[in-house]
């Protein structure tokens, strides 16, 4: 919070980014401030010792519900989204963990350590938590993993008293199942035959009508019978018949495909780059190629990208198979994006080329790309602008004729992320293009501007907000 150092906090804190211009008042009543809740990872793991230990996890809960306070005054209807892997069962910690799981697995390490010394004080701590809720109940699966801290009638609360929403949510079917395979051998058969009748047939709550579909269901507890086996949980020869019946609902099921199934949590994707499936390939044909393989995943974290290794390694040929399919009236936003992503480095003759090939684009299939294009623009103003100035402007007031003609453009927020979506529209982009290459140009900057950049820069101005924002954000410092 207020006066933490972010590099070695656990805590969440607060960041908040302004316009720098009260001016922009003027344009709607859109919120000049974006405000949001940062989880930090922490730089090393704290290590407190058992006498103060109470104390640092009160004080780090008390952070917690202070987040969810500031998530809910952001989003009135904020419900905490947790990740899988609070149970570790000795897996390095989830360095890939986003929003408040961050500060969740630091709690609940410190939880269990003060467990270790003191079961009475960590259960009246967890005892804090109001009960029914997502994080209590997430925390109770926590502690019934460790051995030391629930006893087995406790573990047989935790699972058997715990809301459906919350016993059969997605993102906890790691933990629950790696919790009850931890505990399994201790609990008494009475308690077992209770947890096996909830997964074998207990009731599964639907949020529409696809979910409460004979098939989802049966897909749903197909899902948890098999990761309780992963655990070390196999019900699958005693409950031979139920599986048989769920099978039969859901025959496109199979245990291969549920291994290989998207799991919650953030994780890192990797792109293949290799390239060597365009070799011996003829210019026309490596759009089709190219689609055939992108986008496809070998494996969850690894993702198919061909087209973007051509694009690095020959970016020249990359330009010319997207140029000759779009004569063909074949156009692939996808590829054209990958190419002018910040992941390929052009030369200032090929960025030239590539600006001239977009002007040639028809304007529908331009305002395909045109934001993606825009960010590009600005990157390269100066590459394109030394080697073709005609080429640069006439890019820039084609993207701009694509505003002119559709002035909306889709943003993930309509208020809060006002300002950021504005700075990075189509729009902004332009004018930071526009504004790179006039800095070049010392004799037209004394000169004052002319009347066709006059025209441009009034012309964005004349958008709607929030698309001109960052017009008159860039047009003001540069003193028009």
């Amino acid at each position: 919070m207020a006066g933490s150092d972010p590099s070695s906090s656990i805590y969440p804190t607060v960041r908040i980014s302004g316009a720098t211009s009260m001016r922009l008042l003027l344009f709607g009543k859109h919120q000049l401030v974006h405000a949001s809740v940062d989880y930090v990872h922490p730089h090393q793991n704290f290590c407190f010792p058992a006498s103060v230990l109470p104390d640092a996890l009160s004080l780090l809960r008390q952070e917690i519900e202070s987040a969810i306070q500031l998530e809910t005054a952001l989003h009135p209807d904020f419900q905490p989204w947790l990740e899988s892997g609070l149970v570790r069962n000795g897996q390095a910690k989830n360095e890939f963990a986003y929003g408040i799981t961050v500060t969740l697995l630091a709690y609940i390490e410190m939880l269990v350590q003060l467990s270790e010394t003191d079961r009475n004080i960590a259960k009246a701590e967890l005892a804090r938590w109001p009960r029914g809720t997502a994080i209590a109940e997430r925390l109770s699966i926590a502690g019934a993993a460790a051995s030391g801290f629930f006893s087995p009638m406790e573990v047989r609360d935790a699972f058997v008293e715990m809301s459906d929403e919350n016993f059969w949510d997605s993102s906890a079917e790691q933990d629950v199942s790696t919790a009850l395979g931890l505990r399994w051998s201790e609990l008494p058969e009475a308690t077992r035959r209770e947890i096996e009748q909830r997964i074998v047939r207990g009731p599964i709550p639907s949020y529409g009508p696809a979910s409460a579909s004979e098939e989802n269901q049966a897909y749903v507890r197909l899902s948890r019978l098999y990761a309780l086996k992963e655990a070390g949980i196999d019900l699958t020869t005693q409950y031979a018949s139920e599986l048989s019946a769920l099978r039969a609902e859901v025959p496109s099921w199979t245990e291969s495909a549920w291994q290989e199934r998207p799991r919650t949590g953030v994780f890192s994707v990797s792109l293949d780059t290799d390239s060597s499936v365009f070799c011996g390939v003829p210019l026309n044909n490596i759009v089709d190629v190219a689609r055939e393989h992108h986008g496809k995943r070998a494996r969850r974290d690894v993702e198919s990208a061909p087209f973007l290794g051509l694009a690095r390694d020959q970016p020249g040929r990359a330009l010319r198979a997207l140029d000759l399919a779009s004569r063909r009236k074949e156009f692939s936003a996808e590829l054209w994006q990958t190419l002018l992503s910040g992941q390929v480095s052009l030369s200032g003759r090929i960025a030239t080329m590539a600006a001239r090939r977009m002007v040639k684009l028809p304007a529908e299939s331009l305002s395909e790309i045109r934001r993606q294009a825009a960010r590009w623009l600005h990157e390269h103003a100066l590459d394109v602008w030394q080697v073709d100035p005609q080429a640069f402007t006439d890019l820039w007031n084609a993207l701009l004729g694509t505003l002119l003609a559709n002035q909306t453009e889709a943003t993930r927020s309509a208020s809060r992320r006002w300002v950021n979506e504005s700075l990075n529209s189509t729009a902004g982009q332009l004018v930071g293009a526009l504004f790179a290459t006039l800095a070049e140009s010392s004799a037209t900057m004394k000169a004052g501007l002319d009347a066709s950049l006059k025209k441009r820069i009034a012309q964005l101005l004349n958008l709607p907000p929030p698309l001109c924002i960052s017009s008159f954000r860039d047009a003001d410092s540069a003193g028009i």
